[in-house]
């Protein structure tokens, strides 16, 4: 709880994280932001965010593994992008107006607020995308691709989506459109 954030960062070189910090804004970065390959070492980040509203959150992991926990946080926006890598949001208890999240040659998987309606966007190219729903929300899902597949497990097609049955009677709804070329 609180206004503030903190960032507790390691790096097997020495190396620090490029920290950008104003009253309305935060970006952390990576040391390496334009060079892929050298001796750079491995990060390890724990950033805690304030308990305030977030309008945008930007979260992108390249070759590397992710893990969010936005434990009760309150989002406008959220976009996760992971290349070639590994990343996992927990979403369960935030409250999140929007999601676009997208994955290149990695796997994301998420799992949706539970006490709130979500709308968003999920593209996967050349990798998977998972998301794990509460029991309390209806889902919807708009897909496309190409060299694809979509497990739609317990979902029936209703107007040329794919709903959970309880879609129409559930407390919550989350309303995706899901794009994945090459992947599942």
């Amino acid at each position: 709880p609180g206004s503030g954030w903190e960032l507790e960062a390691a790096n097997t070189e020495g190396y620090a994280p490029v920290v950008d910090a104003s009253a309305s804004d935060l970006s952390v970065r990576t040391v390496r932001d334009d060079h892929w390959f050298g001796d750079y070492g491995r990060d390890d980040w724990r950033l805690t965010l304030p308990a305030s509203r977030i309008d945008d959150l930007d979260i992108v992991v390249n070759a590397g593994e992710g893990r969010t926990n936005l434990d009760g946080a309150d989002i406008g926006a959220l976009a996760l992008v992971t290349n070639a890598g590994s990343s996992k949001a927990n979403l369960a208890t935030a409250r999140v107006e929007s999601i676009d999240a997208t994955v290149n040659a990695g796997q994301l998987s998420i799992d949706l607020p539970n006490g709130d309606d979500v709308r968003g966007s999920i593209s996967v190219n050349a990798g998977e995308a998972e998301l794990c729903l509460p029991d309390a929300v209806g889902l919807r899902v708009r897909s496309s691709g190409a060299l694809s597949a979509i497990d739609t497990a317990g979902l029936v097609q209703r107007d040329g989506a794919w709903e959970s049955p309880d879609y129409a009677s559930a407390a919550h709804h989350a309303d995706l459109t899901v794009r994945v070329n090459l992947g599942n």
